[in-house]
């Protein structure tokens, strides 16, 4: 009895024939089974139909549609049982990414914290002008801690261009990977989708 069948082409409905040619009965679920099949391995499907990785956005706003109550400063805005779904959600991610801003207001550490275990994806840091790597600025967790090798740092020529930042970054041993700047200054955010690719992500 099959769920439903395998997106990956090379492999789709061969486990099936070969079961088939030994003469072994096979069957196949009904929609609302295969549906929700699907649905489990949603990350793994979308990547071997479109051949691009899943990208989800994470965002938390108050009632009146505030992400913070004071620009630049961290507020408690999700619930405890919110943050700990977040945390179930991010396991099943492979990278996640958030901007200098958030970096810096938050000082984040961006693992998927559960109750037996804490995993940590590759960090990916959008930081076009090397920001968090000022002198006035406190390492940031991401940079220090355990997982300190996962973490990467999308940054443009402008960053690069600050030798005082990258050599901060290059004592922290932080990898800093120079990307396409897009209209406004920023990181290019289809340069983000290639890293992904490069990553095998």
């Amino acid at each position: 009895f099959v769920a439903t069948t395998d997106p990956n082409p090379k492999h789709a409905g061969a486990g099936l024939d070969l079961l088939k040619n030994a003469e072994v009965e096979v069957a196949l679920a009904p929609d609302s089974v295969r549906k929700e099949a699907e649905r489990m391995n949603f990350i793994f499907n979308h990547n071997m139909r479109t051949g691009g990785p899943l990208i989800a956005l994470k965002l938390a706003e108050s009632a009146n549609g505030m992400v913070a109550e004071r620009s630049g400063y961290p507020s408690e805005v999700t619930g405890a049982e919110a943050r700990e779904d977040v945390m179930r959600w991010r396991r099943l991610f492979p990278a996640i990414c958030v901007g200098a801003g958030t970096l810096s207001a938050d000082d984040p550490s961006l693992t998927s914290r559960l109750p037996d275990e804490t995993w940590c994806p590759v960090r990916i840091l959008v930081d076009s002008s090397l920001s968090t790597f000022g002198s006035q600025v406190v390492p940031r967790k991401v940079y220090t801690d355990e997982f300190s090798d996962r973490s990467v740092v999308l940054t443009t020529s402008k960053g690069m261009g600050n030798i005082q930042r990258v050599a901060r970054a290059k004592d922290l041993g932080v990898r800093l990977v120079e990307v396409g700047e897009s209209d406004g200054g920023g990181v290019d955010p289809s340069s983000m989708l290639s890293l992904l690719s490069e990553l095998s992500l």
